[in-house]
């Protein structure tokens, strides 16, 4: 298309539509508009290679309203300290003020983490 085509100054709105839209390309464009709103996040959390320590993890992020999307316990390839295990959370969470009180839960719970992003 050449020339113009008179729209200065009005909305215009580019509608999606049909069968040939990669659902997978619209799953990560979804994800990524979801974790720049805070609205997910993710989490690498250091806990002991005991029993009830990633159920303990799980709970203080449930008491705190986290929501696990996923969680990925690491005891092959994680820290050199083999009592200790990495544990990478991905969460659904409210805004970026409920992230921040998701930290200060772990914080407060002595579990130490670090935070993908928005830290």
């Amino acid at each position: 298309m050449t020339g113009a085509l008179g729209l200065t100054g009005k909305k215009v709105v580019l509608v999606l539509c049909g069968g040939n839209i990669d659902v997978t390309l619209i799953s990560r464009i979804i994800e990524r508009g979801l974790a720049s709103d805070g609205r997910l996040c993710r989490l690498f959390a250091h806990v002991t290679d005991r029993p009830g320590s990633l159920a303990h993890l799980a709970k203080v992020l449930g008491d705190v309203g986290a929501s696990i999307k996923d969680v990925e316990h690491d005891r092959h390839f994680g820290p050199a300290d083999v009592a200790s295990v990495d544990v990478t959370v991905t969460l659904e969470t409210r805004d970026f003020d409920h992230i921040e009180q998701i930290k200060k839960a772990l914080k407060q719970s002595k579990i130490s983490f670090t935070s993908a992003r928005h830290s």
